[in-house]
């Protein structure tokens, strides 16, 4: 399988992570990728919210939508890559929420997905770096080929898997979500589906 290109977008706002973050919580993001034998590599780049304002519960599926429209006026001419939206995490009520989308599944010849990122919750100061690398390897497995498995709680690829990091699971890429990537990127597997999930925690 040909190494696979990821466009890492840290997206500046309300509590959004510094830039020397990105790279410390990519590496944990990359290492399930790594692990599956999957070969992808970032490049990194730093843009001011296309879609200012804080992200809350409410808003978080406008500014997707929002977010979505920007990426294809802005990187749609990169072929073969996959782009990927670091963006501020969801406040509500004082309280900071991880979560993803992605505008599909198996994107091809380029995708977009997105995912909250912090260092710490803003409640109780909690650490929350590996959470959000689980997020950014979620909804980029998405973008290239992998889809929910609902049934495994060791998968990655889990509704609910940063729920199941937090509570101190194992989890990992799994075997039918590698076939899966697999298919998608040698081309005989083409979804394109076009639903948006949100996965909050």
């Amino acid at each position: 399988m040909r190494t696979i290109l990821i466009r890492l977008v840290l997206v500046l706002g309300p509590y959004s992570i510094d830039p020397q973050d990105v790279e410390p919580i990519w590496r944990m993001a990359q290492e399930y990728f790594t692990e599956a034998g999957i070969p992808v590599k970032a490049k990194f780049s730093v843009i001011q919210d296309p879609c200012p304002g804080l992200n809350s519960l409410e808003t978080m599926q406008s500014k997707f939508y929002c977010e979505y429209k920007s990426v294809k006026r802005r990187y749609r001419r990169n072929k073969r890559t996959n782009i990927h939206f670091i963006i501020p995490p969801i406040i509500s009520n004082g309280t900071s929420f991880i979560g993803g989308f992605s505008a599909g599944i198996c994107q091809r010849p380029w995708g977009f997905s997105q995912s909250n990122a912090i260092l710490y919750r803003l409640q109780d100061l909690q650490p929350r770096s590996d959470t959000s690398a689980v997020a950014i390897a979620h909804e980029i497995a998405h973008s290239i080929g992998a889809t929910h498995t609902p049934k495994d709680t060791t998968s990655l690829m889990h509704p609910d898997a940063g729920m199941l990091q937090l509570e101190g699971n194992s989890i990992f890429i799994t075997a039918r979500s590698i076939k899966e990537i697999k298919k998608c990127q040698n081309g005989r597997l083409n979804k394109n589906s076009r639903g948006l999930k949100a996965n909050v925690h």
